[in-house]
């Protein structure tokens, strides 16, 4: 008898893990990861950028409104986040050997009063989208997590393009 619940837990216990696996790593919807978030609400993205070695990093805001605004939005809006399970370990430091076509970005959404998922109302920066030379991270209300999204290298780069055109039409290529 004693073997068979000891089988039965670890079946259970098994089961149980993958669902949480499962359930963690889902692919969402930017909104459904930071709750509270509507991406339509946003005012404006604080950008900084960097291409290559020995490119500067390059900062600009992109208002609501604006051409490059409503692209990037529309990037975030189609995207699908999933999790990593690397996020559930502390993070640590980032280092990356650079490659003369390496590029990183970091944006900043700026919100007005928004209600959070703990009950409380904030606005500002509420979110942080960090890609890293390929490696991505979301932060909302003091959690970061490590994502991944679909077509991640096509869909970074279309995030780095737009961030690129918007620099040069305000003239500070």
């Amino acid at each position: 008898m004693g073997k068979k619940i000891i089988c039965a837990l670890a079946a259970f216990a098994v089961l149980a893990g993958l669902c949480f696996v499962l359930s963690y790593t889902r692919p969402m919807t930017l909104e459904q990861l930071c709750p509270g978030i509507r991406l339509e609400d946003c005012r404006a993205i604080q950008a900084s950028f960097r291409r290559g070695q020995t490119g500067e990093e390059i900062t600009l805001t992109l208002q609501n409104g604006d051409t490059a605004f409503a692209q990037v939005t529309e990037l975030m809006e189609k995207a699908s986040f999933r999790r990593s399970l690397l996020s559930l370990f502390p993070l640590g430091g980032k280092s990356h050997a650079l490659q003369p076509e390496d590029f990183k970005w970091l944006l900043l959404l700026e919100f007005g009063d928004t209600q959070l998922p703990d009950g409380t109302r904030g606005s500002g920066m509420l979110i942080e989208l960090n890609d890293f030379y390929g490696t991505l991270e979301v932060s909302y209300v003091g959690e970061t997590w490590r994502c991944s999204v679909s077509n991640q290298e096509e869909w970074r780069g279309a995030v780095m393009e737009c961030l690129e055109t918007a620099n040069k039409k305000e003239g500070n290529a």
